[in-house]
């Protein structure tokens, strides 16, 4: 059983598990019409993330205080998609490391930046299936956040 601690969107939400320990559970509308402290059944999950490392959980409660909880939310949902895809559990960092990264990329849009990346063409080439995923992660990121990143 979890316990919804917060919302970071339909699919994402904060929670605390039977032993009062808190996670990031991942699931097709798990957060749709929960408040804290409704309860998430097992059987909707897709995966749960515990923060291992002391050092990623302090980033990450850090993280969380100065990102928005949409923003997080996408970012989990894009490394349970990558994870599926590729067959492999990724780094725990990535969950720091996407979201902070989603973030400064639509501050920089909004500050009315232009995003360039003079080596696409090479990581395009060099990493296709990574490629691709990213190109999925952004149309998700596009369509859930109405924003327009290149």
């Amino acid at each position: 059983m979890y316990r919804v601690i917060k919302v970071l969107n339909n699919n994402v939400c904060m929670a605390k598990d039977d032993k009062n320990v808190e996670c990031i559970v991942v699931g097709k509308g798990i957060g749709f019409g929960k408040r804290p402290g409704d309860i998430i059944e097992e059987d909707k999950l897709e995966k749960i993330f515990y923060v291992q490392e002391d050092v990623n959980k302090i980033k990450f409660s850090e993280l969380m205080e100065k990102i928005r909880g949409d923003v997080i939310g996408i970012a989990e949902e894009i490394i349970v998609m990558a994870e599926k895809i590729k067959g492999k559990k990724l780094n725990e960092h990535i969950h720091i490391a996407l979201a902070d990264h989603i973030a400064f990329a639509i501050e920089r849009i909004n500050m009315g930046i232009e995003i360039k990346n003079p080596f696409n063409i090479e990581i395009k080439a060099l990493y296709k299936d990574d490629y691709n995923i990213a190109l999925k992660a952004l149309e998700l990121i596009n369509q859930r956040l109405n924003i327009s990143l290149p």
